[in-house]
């Protein structure tokens, strides 16, 4: 059981970022807006008070309280330096001299916040931490974050570097330090956003929900903070494309997606409008692109790019190979591919070191073996998978107008488009390749597709049932249905919209 101060510090470091581009128009926020200013305006001992902006700064914060209110971990973090205010397309709307000396002072006088003040030293970013207490803490607890926004100018297509690593001995882990890099825009970076402006406004559109028992959900939130990995928020629906370099060569994968944040085993709990999903991936993608690098038209159907001809060798050894295959694209040497597979713990079930691992995988893939020791070549083939990851989503959107939800190289879709989405991908990869691939679907055995869930413990999914009515409500609908649990339909049946059951 971890004390009461180290669960402190773990939330401290978990922090979710406050985000200045929320807003929301909801009568019940902009009162609460109205009435925090009065506060704030009764306790200033400014000569000037310009209320008005005042008020739109103190909007972002009430909407970022409210945001993260259904979490456990309800601290946010921002730096209070001036320099931490600086207009970037990222980070926009907010001043130094307004929102930490007019508002966070004044409330935090007013013991309304919680602030545990930071620092920044030449390893590590501690910056402040903030939450809602006292009868602020009461006031957004009563508003539903369903009515809280993005604003239209929140940036979707982002470059992100990373500026500084380590590895950290104590944790296990990696850490880096990244950056937001501005960019000049150009017909390639206007029509990505247009894009993807198009497939935020259809996941907008649509009920995604997660059908698991509220005593599920907390074990999965539990299980998120121990595993150090950021709580999710149903209203996270808004992809970003972040690419690694100014000339957009490097990444470009789709991020922020609630559903991206979980482990596979839940992956099966999704529901796109109240319907159960299925998930698709390309077989060993990577290693697909690299061989048609070289002219292989399609891999052959009994080759597997992550299995070794060792005895006993398990699904649990492939996973590792596949680790380390990762490690072998993203490091710039043999020696930096031996250090990272180390660390990571990689070869500890194999009978031998890291060495002969990376041995065994070169002499596997000796036809590609060149390629390997490129610390930008797993990017590389990222912007190439993002890329098709956009023509799929697209194509699925505007010819079937369905929405598919990507987790990088895969795809969750309602289970009844599966046929559609295979053939999709299909073509995507022959667009950008030229040539074929296996395509995979990944192996769900919750449900049985011809059986309708049953209604028996329907009280242990209130959960799902206030996703549900969240939905509902941002899209000002009605429903006078009961509350049912999701459809589950065989593969060969049309799409059905159900939305409006909902």
């Amino acid at each position: 059981m971890l004390k009461s101060d180290q669960i402190l510090s773990r939330d401290l470091d978990l922090a979710s970022p406050l985000k200045a581009h929320l807003v929301s128009c909801n009568p019940r926020v902009l009162s609460l807006a109205d009435k925090y200013l009065d506060k704030i305006k009764a306790e200033s001992q400014f000569s000037r008070f310009p209320e008005s902006k005042i008020r739109n700064q103190l909007l972002v914060l009430i909407c970022n309280f409210i945001w993260v209110n259904r979490k456990n971990n309800r601290w946010i973090y921002q730096g209070r330096g001036k320099a931490k205010f600086c207009s970037t397309r990222y980070f926009s709307g907010l001043t130094h001299d307004i929102f930490v000396k007019r508002i966070l002072d004044t409330l935090v006088a007013l013991d309304l916040i919680e602030q545990r003040i930071g620092y920044q030293s030449s390893t590590k970013a501690k910056v402040t931490r903030i939450r809602a207490k006292g009868i602020l803490k009461k006031d957004v607890s009563n508003i539903n974050a369903s009515v809280i926004r993005y604003t239209d100018d929140y940036e979707i297509i982002l470059v992100q570097k990373t500026i500084k690593s380590w590895f950290d001995v104590r944790s296990g882990k990696t850490i880096k330090i990244k950056a937001k890099l501005d960019y000049i825009d150009n017909a390639m970076t206007k029509l990505r956003r247009s894009n993807l402006s198009s497939i935020n406004k259809k996941l907008d559109d649509t009920f995604l929900g997660l059908w698991i028992k509220d005593e599920e959900l907390k074990k999965l939130h539990i299980k998120m903070r121990k595993d150090e990995k950021y709580e999710f928020n149903f209203n996270e629906k808004t992809l970003a494309r972040v690419y690694n370099d100014t000339e957009f060569n490097l990444g470009g994968r789709f991020y922020h997606g609630w559903w991206q944040y979980l482990t596979r085993i839940y992956r099966p709990y999704i529901t796109i409008n109240h319907q159960v999903v299925a998930e698709l991936d390309y077989k060993h993608l990577h290693p697909s692109l690299m061989y048609s690098k070289i002219g292989f038209t399609e891999l052959p159907t009994n080759f597997d790019s992550y299995t070794l001809d060792i005895e006993n060798f398990s699904p649990k050894h492939r996973d590792l190979v596949k680790q380390a295959f990762q490690c072998l694209i993203n490091t710039d040497s043999r020696k930096s591919a031996l250090s990272a597979i180390s660390s990571l713990g990689l070869s500890t079930i194999f009978p031998f070191g890291p060495k002969k691992l990376v041995e065994l995988i070169l002499e596997k893939h000796n036809p590609i073996s060149s390629m390997f020791f490129d610390s930008n070549l797993g990017k590389k083939l990222q912007r190439i998978d993002s890329d098709i990851a956009e023509y799929c989503m697209l194509e699925m959107l505007n010819v079937h107008k369905t929405i598919v939800l990507p987790v990088h190289d895969s795809f969750i879709v309602q289970q009844d488009m599966i046929t559609a989405l295979q053939e999709v991908m299909s073509t995507a990869y022959k667009v950008f390749t030229g040539n074929k691939i296996a395509i995979d679907e990944k192996s769900f055995t919750l449900w049985h597709p011809f059986e309708r869930l049953g209604f028996d413990d329907l009280e242990n999914y209130k959960g799902y049932e206030e996703q549900t009515t969240w939905f509902i409500e941002t899209h000002n609908r009605e429903s006078n249905l009961p509350f049912m649990p999701p459809d589950v339909y065989p593969v060969n049946l049309t799409s059905v919209d159900h939305i409006d059951e909902l």
